[in-house]
């Protein structure tokens, strides 16, 4: 059981999964198992094994109630509550936010600072989905200040590796997010698994500045190193993250060779909350290539399996439906999703994606000969600005002087 323990610790799945697995079978009942079966659950999560962790937490939760255990119970139903967010995203967020809230009110007052972290890392997800980053950020704040005072890396290394979506995609600027990942190196920096995911942030914000070189590597190393840990679900999900650094470089081969990979994989782990995004941005990287059906189709596969509260996937599936319209000729449709693509995003606080909604609507309207364009990509402008994302400004501008803009 302890080779199982040190396994979590280094985040090695594959082993904390065979571990585990194995020490369960020699305590078939008695107050260990509820425990174990919580480790094991989150680790067949990590795996892509949903349907199994979920089985496997379900009795956690369980065999947690009956024995008056509030720790593991509340566990058991924090770790089920990600699942659901993962596999069955509609209606999630409201689930995830209510278990997340009670957990809190629960386990506070008790000291319990790993149920309460992992409480405000659930409520944190449940914003990100709804694309409430002010919330987000916050609940992400608060769950890393308790799982700090767990004392256990196991706890605060996976909660700090969840806290950059506020930084990459918020109004944190990108000077702000480099001064963010040296903070997390001078902290965490001896943790190979922090480290990596350092370095990611600073390839998401160098990749802003145009200084790519090295930033698709960057990311992969961290994503290699998930897989190797046998974090097969995390590997697939953080696809987004190297497409977003070959995107500011216009490397729309290479970024859609990721994107498939993991769209394949997140198919087969059934996980809709992720592939509807991917396949939104698998489409823009085949639109980039010419091929209008398949982003077309794609644009439907996410709008199909993205919720209905999901702003982020709302916005950016329209953002592509808009731009083959436009790409077949039918500008005034084309427009009309466009528009209603940039009220989304304006509502959801990226600065970069409400900047690329507005850049995508300004060349609508310019292929039409409409003087609003120049609006529209002046504010696309001032929005890459706000960020530090000299590329996109770069593209906008562009616009503005009255030639294509980079990402066309």
């Amino acid at each position: 059981m302890a080779a199982g323990h040190a396994a979590r610790a280094r985040r090695d799945v594959a082993s904390v999964v065979n571990l585990l697995g194995r020490a369960l079978d020699l305590v078939p009942s008695g107050p260990r198992r509820p425990g174990l079966l919580v480790r094991l659950g989150e680790g067949l999560h990590l795996a892509g094994e949903s349907a199994r962790a979920r089985s496997v937490l379900e009795e956690a939760a369980s065999l947690a109630a009956a024995a008056g255990d509030g720790h593991v119970e509340w566990l058991a139903r924090i770790h089920l509550a990600t699942i659901r967010l993962d596999s069955e995203p509609e209606g999630a967020a409201g689930w995830a936010l209510s278990e997340g809230e009670a957990a809190v009110a629960t386990r506070e007052a008790a000291g319990d600072h790993e149920v309460v972290a992992r409480a405000w890392d659930l409520i944190a997800e449940a914003h990100n989905l709804r694309g409430q980053i002010s919330e987000w950020r916050a609940a992400s704040e608060r769950a890393l200040a308790h799982a700090r005072r767990t004392g256990d890396l196991a706890v605060e290394g996976p909660i700090v590796t969840h806290s950059a979506g506020p930084i990459v995609y918020g109004s944190v600027t990108v000077e702000e997010g480099l001064s963010y990942a040296d903070e997390i190196l001078a902290r965490l920096g001896h943790v190979p698994e922090v480290q990596g995911f350092a370095q990611h942030v600073r390839a998401h914000m160098l990749a802003r500045r145009g200084e790519s070189a090295g930033a698709f590597e960057a990311v992969s190393a961290w994503r290699s190193h998930k897989r190797e840990l046998g974090q097969e679900a995390a590997y697939a999900q953080t696809a987004s993250c190297a497409w977003d650094v070959c995107s500011w470089a216009e490397e729309w081969g290479r970024g859609e060779e990721v994107l498939r990979e993991a769209y394949e994989i997140l198919e087969r782990m059934d996980q809709k909350a992720y592939l509807s995004t991917v396949a939104a941005h698998l489409g823009e990287a085949v639109f980039r290539s010419g091929r209008l059906d398949e982003a077309e189709r794609l644009s439907e596969v996410s709008e199909r399996l993205g919720a209905s509260d999901d702003r982020y996937n709302e916005a950016a599936w329209r953002r592509l439906r808009a731009k083959v319209l436009a790409a077949r000729g039918d500008l005034a449709r084309a427009e009309a999703v466009a528009r209603r693509a940039v009220e989304v995003a304006a509502d959801v606080g990226f600065l970069d994606d409400a900047a690329l909604a507005r850049l995508d609507l300004a060349e609508i309207l310019r292929a039409a000969d409409r003087p609003e364009a120049r609006e529209a990509a002046a504010e696309a402008v001032a929005l890459f600005e706000r960020k530090g994302n000299l590329v996109g400004a770069g593209w906008a501008r562009s616009l503005l002087g009255g030639h294509a803009s980079g990402p066309a």
